[in-house]
């Protein structure tokens, strides 16, 4: 909960700083124009995210063919819907920078670290049988 508050708190010293620097009309222009682009970002990539579910669906395919940057994208939009500067900038920051590509390659790596061949410990096995039903069975001889 206190890191709400702090990410508030910067916010609002944001608008602040920026406000004075660019003055009040410029920086409410700048937070309209960008939840503006964010409903747009949105509406585009759920669409093209739709049709390619559709598609894959209807050729009786997986949907695994859809990009792992999409739900990335989806995030820099909602963050450009929020109303502040700061989320505005990590919302660009996702965009612009390859970010999710960083993050899929991290998962990658991570996935084949635990199925490399270094962890493997090579060993035999054989199956014991109960002792005790053995002692247990009855004698043929008497």
């Amino acid at each position: 909960m206190p890191l709400i508050f702090i990410w508030m708190l910067l916010e609002i010293a944001a608008f602040i700083v920026v406000g004075e620097w660019l003055g009040v009309w410029w920086t409410l222009f700048i937070v309209v124009i960008s939840t503006v682009l964010g409903f747009a970002i949105l509406r585009g990539q759920s669409l093209a995210l739709m049709k390619k579910m559709q598609e894959a669906m209807r050729t009786g395919r997986a949907p695994t063919s859809i990009k792992q940057e999409v739900p990335f994208i989806m995030l820099a939009g909602l963050l450009l819907i929020i109303p502040g500067l700061l989320s505005d900038v990590l919302a660009v920051l996702v965009l612009i920078w390859n970010i999710p590509k960083l993050i899929m390659n991290g998962f990658k790596k991570s996935k084949n670290d635990r199925f490399s061949t270094d962890n493997i410990i090579e060993g035999e096995f054989w199956e014991e049988t109960n002792k005790k039903k053995q002692l247990n069975k009855p004698k043929d001889d008497q």
